[in-house]
């Protein structure tokens, strides 16, 4: 029995360029683990330790998602072992298509204690794949963990919402989104980032996960939103003559 973390190599909207067209330009920005993915991480690694199990890294992506940049990014921070699914799928994918191709990696895995996930990913921010995942193996899947304890042969699920704690039992597998504040990772050493380039990676391509059979949106057109204009005037006179002039200007603005 393993847990497994899933995490994004993405790349961050602050390296990002807008564009004249409104489009953007990442031609300059450098792909990384994405921001909220190192707490999944570490909050898989604790769990790991206190079930005296390995933890298993899995990411998704187009072919040129693996590089040893991206292995050693990973591995550095506590993993065990990585997978790696790249499908033709997700060059242009959106959070279902993802969670289908993770699903299929994960069906490489024989036996899983939990899947932990971050709360959304620094690029889309939709936070939609974990449940989306729960939803496709069957799982129950749960976001907004803000800890994970063992119970025996049980986890212990705690959550915190609004004027509330919620302490959740589960018995079997799960996909677990955890908060930002779950865990405070560490920051990998050098000897980390050594020890990281001895741990194995395996490849999933295209072949050995399948066709992936789901909905995606197509993009059929785009139009650029007009900024709108914002007229100023000064509104001279008395109290009285500018309190007239201001409502003159808005009902010729049609606003009353």
């Amino acid at each position: 029995m393993s847990v497994a973390v899933i995490f994004k190599w993405a790349y961050s909207p602050a390296d990002a360029q807008v564009r004249s067209d409104g489009t953007l330009d990442l031609s300059r920005a450098k792909a990384a683990i994405s921001e909220y993915d190192p707490v999944a991480i570490a909050a898989g690694r604790q769990l790991a330790n206190d079930l005296g199990t390995d933890l298993v890294g899995l990411t998704a992506g187009p072919a040129g998602i693996d590089s040893p940049l991206m292995r050693k990014a990973a591995l550095s921070r506590g993993l065990d072992r990585l997978f790696v699914a790249t499908h033709s799928a997700l060059e242009q994918a959106n959070s279902t298509v993802t969670a289908n191709v993770l699903a299929a990696a994960l069906g490489r895995e024989p036996e899983i204690a939990a899947v932990i996930a971050g709360a959304e990913s620094v690029d889309d921010a939709a936070g939609q794949v974990p449940l989306t995942l729960a939803g496709l193996l069957d799982w129950p899947g749960l976001a907004g963990v803000s800890g994970i304890a063992v119970d025996g042969g049980a986890l212990e699920v705690y959550r915190t919402g609004a004027n509330r704690q919620e302490t959740l039992r589960l018995t079997g597998p799960a996909v677990l989104a955890v908060t930002t504040n779950a865990v405070s990772p560490p920051v990998p050493g050098m000897k980390d980032i050594l020890a990281a380039g001895k741990k194995p990676a395996t490849v999933l391509d295209e072949a050995e996960l399948g066709p992936v059979t789901c909905a995606q949106a197509v993009e059929v057109g785009r139009r650029p939103t007009a900024v709108p204009r914002r007229e100023g005037r000064v509104l001279d006179g008395e109290l009285a003559e500018a309190v007239r002039q201001a409502v003159s200007v808005i009902q010729e603005a049609g606003l009353a």
